[in-house]
């Protein structure tokens, strides 16, 4: 499994256990009646989220007492590699 299908395959788990929304959170403008949103002005919020939930995830990983048959070290070890390529792609946009 290369490094992109970890990376897919860790943030579908999240997504399909309920993990990444990106919260809306609306602020005022200092122009009356304007509003944004922090995801438009802020880059590639999908991305962000995602990282801090597969930092959450590998929180919760290193936490869990059962080991599932070195399924949960797997588990671990593709999330580590999936925060690794997020934060690579972030560092590779701002080149």
């Amino acid at each position: 499994m290369n490094r992109t299908q970890i990376a897919v395959a860790a943030t579908s788990l999240l997504l399909a256990i309920g993990g990444s929304s990106v919260t809306q959170i609306v602020a005022a403008d200092t122009t009356p009646g304007t509003q944004y949103t922090i995801a438009q002005r802020e880059r590639h919020p999908e991305l962000r989220a995602a990282l801090n939930n597969l930092r959450q995830a590998r929180n919760h990983l290193l936490k869990g007492d059962h080991d599932f048959d070195g399924k949960r070290k797997e588990a671990l070890e593709h999330t580590n590699e999936a925060i690794k390529e997020l934060q690579e792609a972030l560092a590779a946009d701002r080149r």
